[in-house]
């Protein structure tokens, strides 16, 4: 059951590196996407993010952002919620349309509309106790202008100012 997908579900095309910012870049179907993993403090809250740019979305997406089998999922307002016990892990998009939709087994999924523009969104991924549910929400609300992923695909400043100076020296041994 694992193993490379047929190229015409999936393609890897690569990272690109500008400064302290990795950008991946694959393809889904005919959707181009552009991806940067972060980690942000907002609202004394640490949580990890996923931004993500689509270009050429033609057709619905359903992206899994959580799974955890111990857990339940559910959907409370606009935060995607598996619960552990006390705990729970909490899903929240930002700058962006979908709808998550809680599954069995703790999965949850966020589906994407189809649309013919590019556009980018913010999943923000926290764990912590469910009576701070709703400090996470607000805390996603507040999220930051999207870098635009596309510009970061461009050579970045230079990381390697000095010259590397090497010499080379002949093997002494036959062969």
């Amino acid at each position: 059951p694992y193993g490379s997908l047929p190229k015409n579900w999936a393609r890897w095309k690569g990272l690109h590196l500008n400064g302290n910012q990795v950008v991946l870049s694959y393809r889904v179907g005919e959707t181009d996407v552009l991806e940067t993993p972060g980690f942000e403090r907002r609202d004394g809250l640490a949580m990890i993010t996923r931004t993500v740019q689509l270009t050429g979305q033609r057709t619905p997406h359903t992206l899994l952002v959580c799974e955890d089998t111990n857990g339940i999922a559910s959907v409370v307002g606009n935060i995607g919620v598996v619960r552990i016990g006390e705990d729970c892990v909490a899903v929240g998009v930002s700058h962006g349309r979908g709808a998550f939709e809680a599954k069995s087994n703790g999965r949850l999924e966020l589906v994407l509309p189809a649309l013919n523009d590019s556009r980018a969104f913010q999943i923000s991924i926290w764990r912590g106790r469910t009576n701070e549910l709703e400090r996470f929400s607000k805390a996603v609300t507040a999220a930051e202008k999207l870098p635009n992923l596309a510009s970061l695909t461009n050579a970045g400043p230079a990381r390697w100012t000095a010259p590397i100076v090497t010499q080379g020296k002949l093997g002494t041994e036959a062969g």
